[in-house]
């Protein structure tokens, strides 16, 4: 299968936009079930996977002057296949394949809006 005839179709997933947010609001990680559905031709294909994320939380007291501060910075980012499905068929996921569709599913949740 070839990347250029894969076309995203839609799926419940967290997107690089929302990262820095979900690390504040979990203290410095999270992690997630997410799926992305594509489609190549006549075939229909569902990605599952887990997505871990960490980052590091920098509070900056302010004073008189100056608000208080507070920047997250992203430390690491995974995404680990959990199984593929295409026409309804559970496929073995090979190291290949696996990296295949991570390059994939990393592209989707990096797209600018």
């Amino acid at each position: 299968m070839e990347e250029s005839k894969c076309v995203f179709v839609g799926g419940d997933f967290k997107k690089h936009s929302e990262f820095e947010r979900l690390i504040f609001e979990n203290d410095g990680s999270f992690s997630s079930e997410d799926y992305m559905e594509f489609k190549s031709g006549d075939d229909k294909i569902l990605v599952d996977y887990d997505l871990d994320v960490s980052g590091k939380i920098d509070n900056t007291k302010g004073n008189y002057f100056t608000p208080d501060h507070t920047q997250v910075t992203i430390t690491d980012a995974s995404v680990d296949i959990k199984f593929i499905v295409i026409n309804e068929d559970i496929i073995e996921i090979t190291p290949d394949i696996k990296l295949f569709w991570s390059s994939i599913v990393d592209e989707q949740i990096n797209k600018k809006l």
